[in-house]
Order: structure tokens, then C-alpha cells, then sequence
């Protein structure tokens, strides 16, 4: 994830950096009118995910990357 360092920025990785980014993709879809159940959210950001590296979870990658279509909400 490309993050804000002092004096420009720098691409960085991790859990302290996953953990907030997969929050927001789960609050939005509760905002959406998701069932704040987590086996169903669980099973919808499954759904999502992007292998990457070696097939399955990895030490590199996890499980991968989550692609969500952008959403706009007013």
C-alpha cells in the first residue's frame, strides 16, 4: 500500500495497513444494507479477492488482493 512518509511516501505492507482497508470495504457494505453478520461478510469479501503469488494464502501476499467496485455514497 502506498502510504505518506516524511518527505514523500513509500509503498509498505502488513497487517497495521490491511486491517483499516478491509474496515472500510466492510463498514461500506453495511452502509449498503449488508447484515452486520460476520460469516456473511466473510463469505462476500471472499468473493472479492484476487489471488496473488503461490495458489491460497501465502506468507507474501495472504489471501490476496480485495477488488471492490468503487462506490460513490451521498
Amino acid at each position: 500500500m502506498w502510504t505518506a512518509i516524511p518527505g514523500g511516501g513509500k509503498i509498505q505492507s502488513g497487517t497495521s495497513f490491511a486491517t483499516p482497508y478491509i474496515s472500510v470495504l466492510i463498514g461500506l457494505d453495511i452502509a449498503q444494507g449488508a447484515r452486520p453478520d460476520p460469516d456473511r461478510l466473510r463469505k462476500k469479501m471472499r468473493k472479492r479477492i484476487i489471488d496473488l503469488g503461490n495458489y491460497g494464502r501465502d506468507t507474501t501476499f495472504g489471501y490476496g488482493l480485495v477488488n471492490r467496485k468503487p462506490v460513490c455514497m451521498d
